[in-house]
């Protein structure tokens, strides 16, 4: 049976609801979006720490990586001359 959108004055047997009751649905309704949005937002920012968190590291592996090359690179430029 497809779901069918959500209506602030209807039930899923389609009676009417009175105003106040189709208010605190909404009340509700808006509840759950806040919570969900605060949730949200915590994963926003764990994963924007977490990316920032490798990409310093894969700087200082790259930043070490190019010392060692550089390193080996004059070493071997002493042994040939």
């Amino acid at each position: 049976m497809p779901q069918r959108p959500f209506h602030p004055t209807r039930r899923q047997e389609d009676e009417p609801l009175d105003p106040a009751s189709g208010l605190a649905l909404l009340r509700q309704r808006i509840e759950q979006l806040e919570d969900n949005e605060e949730e949200l937002t915590r994963k926003v920012q764990a994963l924007e720490e977490q990316r920032t968190n490798a990409l310093v590291w894969g700087v200082i592996a790259l930043g070490s990586a190019l010392v060692g090359l550089v390193v080996w690179i004059v070493n071997h430029i002493k042994n040939v001359v």
